[in-house]
């Protein structure tokens, strides 16, 4: 019995051993348990006195990932805050609300197995300082959604004093100015760009006369609805909304993705059909515009996919609804309130207002100016919206701009407002102060030109060096910007709008830079061809519709003319003038239409539409071969004349005028004896008397900036700076109704290499 037992015992033993090992394995299998996401919390702005709100920045990160972002002001309820999901979220946001006093602010972020981690601070919001300016914000209201990565801020600013100065911070940017006219009350009308996906803290902040201040918080949402989890990039679907119905089999889906590792892939998958890949370049954020096709009737499902390079996979899923409206469903309508149709401005930017309405909802807005792309609009979708917009870039003469609103099946509808954009010529006395733009230009910066290139209507100004930075200057703070690191030209660059989309583009040498964004901060940089490149115009040399463009060097008198085919293909042929090393200039000098072309001396005549080859006549014999030439009618009969200078030698500066026949001799006279080395010119109405005048700069010998006023028969010569401006431009900067003088001083050795102060003689 005791030996039996003795075996039992071992056996329970055995047994109880074998339990604990199974029970340690069991354990060793099961995964550590999941920890709650990571917060960071500091606020972006100083709490305001006057809107009782305060900007604030969220550091978020889980392992897993964060999926949910939420706050509680002072025990309340929990309010969410849209975000792009990821491992690490960094996320802006306002929070208004706040009392006198202390308040407590606790953020939460919640990971996909509903974890919640949160951080705290205390925040005290003291009385309102006495005579502090009140913003009112008009729109958008806080916590609104724009569709785009835009949003126009509108409003008014108040002070019993002067307000002086009205800025803004968009998350964790620097400050930047909005133009508001200085006084007791001024109303403003500002467009925000590079809205981040999900929230973002929007802080205006308004300064008085005697140094008080405030500031109002908001949160604009950019995007709409919350992505799937899934690990990898995170989608947001700016159109259609989930659940839209579209009265069409094809629809229009964009959006963007992102991920901390980039996005390599993007896909989309409708119903039951096989992954269809879509386009994209792969990067860190990827934006796509694609067209899904073959919808079936009823109900839709459409899963888009993006990889990160590790093949970590987010998805967003959404509804479409095909024919389920029964066919009923109307296009928007549109109407312009402003500017009225057919009027006539002094600007060459537009305030627009007006408003759009659908049966069912506008889901986007946008405008284009002349046919160009199309510029978005950011508003709130609904059955009925107001805008509320600026549009830059108009071009001297007529303009169409366009409104054009969508719903969420597609539909398109749209209304026009033709304008005129007549500047008024500038007045008053010539009085210049010197403003240094830049300490230190690039090297070798020979090239200059001026342009809106961001369509604030102000215009910017843009340098080159060669081999060098090409960089532009934003108006009115003149931020430097560069565009390219390694630009090439011996002095040649022009600004237009090569592919007609309605923003400015650069020629810079043999290389056209596309405004990709028409804000000039994305540039695609594209080929012409060879050819000399000391000067560039550009014109419809064929009249396609299409700008041309034309060069020329200073080691030969050949000039290369480039035909647009479109904005990546180009033909060329060249035109010989047989004279000449520097200097061109384009016009209609025989008044048949086509565009001719004018070096120093001779004038080649554009055979059109009839053939043949360009024909080649003198108007200024034995002027020298180094040369700077203008066309422009000078004495107001109708016929372009030419206004020369040496451009890189001793001489005159003269105007030649044009005949009733331009195959005739022209007659020659003076403006200036005695001068060196004028490297350019600009011919305008300076001083706003109806008549043009002159304006150069020698880079050599007295180093004179001068401007020769047109008396009617005589000039009037005015010396407004002596430190050897190169390549002068004349531009209205700040566009305050007056011209400037923009160049920069040419080092030492006179040859003008090295590098120098980039300089605007402000009148």
């Amino acid at each position: 019995m005791r030996k039996s037992g003795q075996i039992a015992g071992k056996d329970l033993r055995r047994a109880f051993l074998w339990s604990l090992l199974i029970v340690l394995a069991a354990c060793a299998d099961r995964p550590a348990p999941a920890s709650a996401p990571r917060v960071a919390l500091s606020l972006s702005s100083v709490a305001s006195s006057s809107s009782g709100s305060v900007g604030v920045r969220v550091l978020a990160e889980d392992a897993v990932g964060v999926r949910r972002l939420a706050y509680r002001l002072n025990g309340g309820a929990e309010r969410a805050v849209r975000l792009a999901p990821g491992r690490s979220v960094r996320q802006y946001f306002s929070v208004a609300g706040l009392e006198p006093g202390d308040n407590e602010l606790v953020v939460s972020a919640y990971n996909a197995a509903g974890l919640e981690g949160r951080a705290s601070v205390r925040l005290f919001l003291a009385a309102q300082q006495a005579g502090a300016p009140v913003i009112s914000v008009e729109s958008p209201a806080d916590g609104s959604s724009s569709g785009s990565d835009t949003v126009r801020v509108q409003g008014e600013v108040s002070d019993e004093g002067q307000v002086v100065r009205l800025s803004f911070r968009l998350n964790d940017e620097p400050e930047e100015v909005i133009r508001v006219t200085p006084g007791g009350r001024s109303s403003f009308n500002h467009t925000v760009g590079f809205l981040r996906p999900g929230a973002n803290a929007l802080v205006l902040t308004a300064y008085d006369d005697e140094g008080n201040a405030s500031s109002t918080a908001l949160t604009v949402n950019y995007g709409q609805g919350t992505p799937e989890p899934g690990g990898g990039p995170a989608l947001s679907v700016f159109s259609p909304a989930d659940g839209s119905t579209s009265d069409a089999a094809t629809v229009q889906v964009r959006g963007s993705a992102s991920g901390e590792k980039g996005v390599s892939r993007l896909t989309f998958r409708l119903n039951d059909e096989p992954e269809e890949e879509i386009d994209v370049e792969p990067g860190e954020r990827v934006s796509f515009n694609h067209s899904v096709g073959f919808l079936r009737p009823g109900s839709n499902t459409i899963v888009l996919s993006a990889y990160d390079p590790d093949g970590a996979r987010g998805t967003y899923t959404l509804t479409v609804n095909y024919g389920s409206s029964g066919g009923t469903n109307a296009a928007p309508s549109v109407r312009i309130a402003a500017p009225a149709d057919g009027s006539t401005l002094a600007s060459p930017s537009v305030e627009v207002s007006g408003s759009a309405s659908d049966d069912a909802s506008v889901t986007r807005l946008a405008y284009r100016l002349n046919g160009g792309a199309e510029q978005d609009v950011g508003v709130t979708a609904g059955r009925t919206v107001s805008f509320g917009f600026t549009a830059g870039g108009l071009r001297e003469g007529g303009n169409t701009l366009e409104v054009i609103a969508y719903d969420a099946a597609g539909l398109r509808g749209s209304a026009s407002s033709r304008v005129t954009y007549s500047p008024a010529p500038p007045t008053g006395d010539l009085d210049f102060r010197r403003v240094q733009i830049d300490a230190a230009s690039p090297k070798e910066a020979w090239m200059k030109s001026v342009g809106d290139l961001n369509g604030d209507g102000l215009p910017d100004l843009v340098i080159a060096g060669d081999a060098d930075d090409l960089v532009w200057y934003e108006a009115p703070g003149w931020t430097k910007r560069v565009i390219d690191a390694y630009a090439r030209s011996q002095s040649g660059s022009a600004v237009a709008d090569l592919d007609k989309d309605g923003d400015q583009d650069l020629v810079v040498g043999t290389h056209w830079y596309e405004n990709a964004n028409g804000r000039g901060t994305s540039w695609a940089k594209h080929s012409l061809g060879n050819a000399g490149t000391h000067d560039v115009v550009v014109a419809d040399f064929n009249r396609d519709g299409k700008p041309d463009v034309a060069m020329r060097g200073e080691q030969d008198t050949v000039v290369t003319v480039f035909v647009q085919n479109s904005k990546t293909s180009w033909d060329s042929f060249d035109v010989e003038p047989g004279y000449g090393l520097n200097g061109l200039a384009a016009g209609d000098i025989d008044r048949d239409g086509w565009p001719d072309l004018a070096v120093g001396g001779v004038w080649m005549r554009n055979p059109g539409s009839g053939g043949g080859g360009w024909g080649r006549y003198t108007f200024a014999p034995g002027w020298q071969a180094y040369a700077a030439v203008v066309l422009a009618d000078v004495n107001r009969d109708g016929r372009l004349d030419a206004v020369m200078a040496p451009s890189e030698r001793a001489g005159e500066v003269a105007w030649l005028e044009a005949p009733a026949d331009p195959k005739n001799a022209w007659t020659r006279r003076v403006i200036e004896p005695g001068v060196d080395s004028i490297h350019s010119l600009d011919v305008l109405d300076f001083d706003g008397d109806g008549d043009l005048d002159v304006v150069g700069s020698e880079f050599r010998g007295q180093k004179r900036t001068m401007i020769w006023l047109n008396q009617g028969g005589s000039w009037q010569t005015r010396v407004v700076g002596t430190e050897g401006l190169h390549q002068t431009r004349v531009v209205d900067a700040g566009s305050d109704g007056d011209y400037d003088v923009f160049g920069h001083v040419c080092p030492e050795p006179e040859a003008c290499f090295g590098t120098g102060p980039v300089v605007l003689l402000e009148n």
